[in-house]
């Protein structure tokens, strides 16, 4: 397949000084590939992982773990309705359909500025999202954030610190308790002695 006007005037996002800091610069060889080099109906290139991946339903299934139910998104191209409805290997099997046999372009146009101009003066409807292979759609729909672990060694450091504290502390207590009752005993003392000898005068 061959790429007309693929150059830098009509690949503006990476050719212009101020679109430096976007993410497709650093990919630009893979999108470039991807737009106008590739045979289409083998290969799709995907916006998240920025790879080439193939139209092929065994090399999803090998990568694909399968374990998580997949929940609704507008990626998925099904109402909402349809999608609960389905069985979790079902869900699993209409994504990587939709990956091998959509006839949709990928989001590799999206920075060609030709191809963007022509796809929209031709009344076609717009992405309402960027195209995902299915191996990052299982990541992105089975994703559950999940809070800090508990702090297992924080928590062994303050036990094995209480129990090194615990004979020290012992003595402390002990040796407080001593002294107060040791000088309870001579103010007591004291203080009887003096209340003899001035009965005594």
């Amino acid at each position: 397949m061959s790429a007309p006007r693929l150059g830098p005037s009509t690949w503006g996002v990476f050719s212009d000084q101020p679109f430096e800091w976007l993410p497709p610069e650093s990919f630009s060889l893979i999108l470039r590939l991807a737009h106008g080099w590739i045979p289409r109906d083998r290969l799709r290139y995907c916006w998240n992982c920025h790879k080439i991946m193939p139209r092929e339903e065994a090399f999803f299934r090998k990568r694909l773990t399968c374990k998580k139910n997949p929940r609704w998104s507008v990626k998925v191209d099904l109402p909402k309705e349809e999608w609960d409805k389905l069985r979790k290997k079902d869900k699993y099997r209409h994504l990587v359909r939709t990956w091998c046999t959509s006839p949709a372009q990928d989001s590799s146009y999206l920075c060609c500025d030709a191809c963007r101009s022509s796809h929209l003066e031709a009344g076609l409807p717009r992405f309402t999202y960027p195209i995902e292979c299915p191996t990052c759609l299982e990541k992105e729909l089975t994703y559950s954030w999940r809070g800090p672990r508990k702090p297992w060694f924080r928590n062994c450091m303050r036990d094995c610190i209480s129990l090194g504290c615990r004979p020290i502390l012992w003595v402390v207590d002990w040796t407080v308790y001593y002294l107060l009752l040791g000088g309870s005993a001579v103010v007591r003392f004291v203080y009887n002695q003096g209340w003899s000898c001035w009965r005594a005068f």
